[in-house]
């Protein structure tokens, strides 16, 4: 133990280099794990106790502490990650929801449990998705995310308005009532006119994405989800250009408050984690188009290759009305792979594709017809030559003297070899 405390003496100078918004929080709950575990603050509860020598408070655990908890503060804080890391009911809270007065956040970190794969259903491959797939020219609501933490609600949200208007399928966006609704599912102390337990309390929590899609696969909003690769930059605009919306998880810094395309800033401080929805891409330049606050904003492949931590494929009923959807995904491996995931039956009949169209044999090509033959007018003079030829043999077979005579004979020989005659 002293020589861990050691250690954080050790790295002072950098924490003290380093804005409290990137380090606070994971150091605080480290040192408040350390005290749980050396008992030299009582029950563990939670209390603040500033430190002198760092200026930031001590938030002790609400419950026990671990050793595994211990080795995830230590980590994240040798990582330099603003990430939540105080246990609240089994779940990390997010951080960075409300550094800013009219963006909020409220993603909390992923939460990596077992998911369907969205590549091993899709047989698009990367030469099927167009180059360019424009965002729709929708309305989107904020959803109240510029007031509380519900960033994840309202990526849901945008996601099914942006599936079902492409789909020509009418839905209505979600009420303040279904909002708040939905945002309690995981923070259910949340009052948005509460004193203590408000915007900005600790009640206003944030949430976990898969935690809440899991939710509304149980209530029936949609059918199922899949996990697709973030870092795959093809996939990603597979998913994209065949879910028409997908749910995409940032961990965003400082610059993007000003940023008017999101690019990867990695010397930027951290914010926090935000939940939006990616529903296109321009082509070029080659960015990504996302929902978020209520407008649309741009990503640069860096910007997601680096601060893109998750992103979700979902899957609703109107995907699976729509025949040319299930031409391109293979549904019946998806719902197999629900099913071996959740254990309950795809909770959808998949309607059999239309069969495909009997081919009518062409009718034989008729025979060919020898062509007519165009009779050859004969050579002017053939038929006088015909008659000319025996008289002149007859001639030539005579004898005759004289010059003109012999002249005249060997005209007659050479015109009769010529003629064939």
């Amino acid at each position: 133990m002293n020589r861990i405390r050691s250690f954080l003496l050790a790295i002072v100078a950098r924490v003290r280099r380093e804005p409290v918004a990137v380090w606070g929080v994971a150091l605080s709950t480290l040192l408040g794990l350390l005290g749980g575990f050396s008992g030299l603050s009582g029950p563990v509860t939670t209390t603040f106790v500033v430190l002198p020598l760092l200026g930031i408070p001590v938030v002790r655990p609400r419950v026990t502490p671990s050793w595994p908890a211990l080795v995830a503060a230590l980590r994240q804080l040798l990582l330099g990650l603003q990430q939540p890391t105080w246990p609240v009911g089994g779940k990390a809270l997010a951080v960075g929801v409300h550094h800013h007065p009219t963006r909020k956040l409220g993603k909390r970190p992923p939460t990596r449990r077992p998911a369907i794969a969205f590549a091993a259903h899709s047989p698009l491959d990367t030469l099927t998705a167009p180059v360019a797939d424009p965002a729709p020219g929708l309305t989107w609501p904020l959803d109240a995310n510029d007031v509380w933490g519900d960033c994840v609600v309202a990526a849901l949200d945008h996601a099914l308005q942006a599936i079902h208007a492409a789909l020509g399928v009418p839905r209505a966006s979600w009420t303040p009532a279904e909002i708040l609704a939905y945002y309690r599912t995981q923070n259910p102390s949340f009052d948005p006119a509460g004193a203590g337990t408000g915007p900005g309390s600790s009640a206003d929590g944030g949430m976990d994405v898969q935690t809440f899609l899991e939710a509304l696969v149980a209530d029936g909003t949609i059918l199922g989800f899949a996990k697709v690769d973030h870092t795959d930059e093809a996939q990603m605009k597979n998913a994209v250009y065949l879910g028409l919306g997908i749910v995409t998880g940032e961990g965003l810094r400082v610059a993007q408050q000003t940023q008017q395309v999101w690019d990867y800033s990695p010397g930027s401080p951290e914010w926090g984690g935000h939940a939006t929805t990616t529903v296109g891409y321009p082509g070029s330049p080659d960015t990504d188009s996302c929902v978020t606050w209520g407008t649309q904003v741009e990503m640069t492949q860096a910007f997601a290759f680096h601060q893109v931590d998750e992103a979700w494929f979902v899957l609703t009923q109107a995907h699976v009305d729509h025949p040319g959807f299930r031409e391109s995904f293979d549904l019946a491996g998806f719902a197999a792979a629900y099913t071996a995931i959740t254990g309950s039956p795809f909770p959808a009949v998949i309607p059999p594709l239309p069969p495909a169209p009997i081919p009518v044999p062409a009718p034989p090509a008729p025979a060919p017809v020898p062509p007519t033959p165009v009779p050859v007018p004969p050579a002017p003079g053939a038929g006088a030559d015909r008659t000319l030829a025996p008289l002149a043999h007859t001639w030539l077979g005579q004898r005759h003297t004289g010059a003109t005579n012999l002249r005249l004979a060997a005209a007659l020989r050479a015109w009769l070899h010529s003629e064939g005659l």
